[in-house]
């Protein structure tokens, strides 16, 4: 894990690629298929390594894939999990934006519509998501603030975190 956080943040490994000693292994890629990340709470630690690093060196944003880390959250893809947000942003101190893989891939698309998706995704804490299909996410994102389910509080939450990488990196300019 150290050697990786050289390299930059890993998202996963196939079994066939995984280096000797990974943690994790997913059998099918997210686009196709859930993954599951096998590795006991205290290995966690290790495989965190290149994420903390990143976070260390002031990454704007992390993305977080599909796969399913089951010592963390066993029910629902890490993209989609309130308890993967929670390590990042509890444990490992991150306090910029988070974006949620493409929800249009077959590992979320075999449990839930896009327009759940879209609304797990952001209750649960991603700032920014991909989406192949905008209007149905536009339409699930809606419904979630219609609904009551995404605050108007954890909008303003992702909206800061954008806004503050924008300015940091010029996109914005205040006078």
């Amino acid at each position: 894990p150290s050697k990786v956080s050289s390299f930059g943040v890993k998202s996963f490994f196939t079994k066939e690629n995984a280096p000797k000693g990974a943690t994790q292994y997913c059998y099918e890629c997210p686009h196709k298929e859930s993954c599951m990340f096998n590795a006991y709470k205290f290995e966690l630690e290790k495989d965190f390594i290149p994420f903390q690093a990143g976070i260390d060196a002031g990454v704007d944003m992390i993305m977080i894939s599909h796969i399913t880390m089951n010592a963390v959250d066993n029910e629902s893809p890490a993209s989609l999990s309130t308890k993967v947000h929670e390590v990042l942003r509890n444990d490992l101190n991150y306090s910029g934006v988070i974006i949620a893989d493409d929800l249009n891939m077959q590992a979320i698309l075999k449990k839930m519509t896009i327009e759940e998706a879209t609304a797990k995704a952001f209750v649960t804490g991603n700032d920014m998501i991909f989406s192949a299909d905008f209007a149905a996410s536009m339409k699930g994102g809606r419904k979630a603030v219609e609904e009551g389910s995404l605050t108007e509080e954890r909008v303003n939450e992702s909206v800061k975190r954008i806004l503050h990488m924008k300015i940091e990196n010029g996109l914005i300019e205040i006078n």
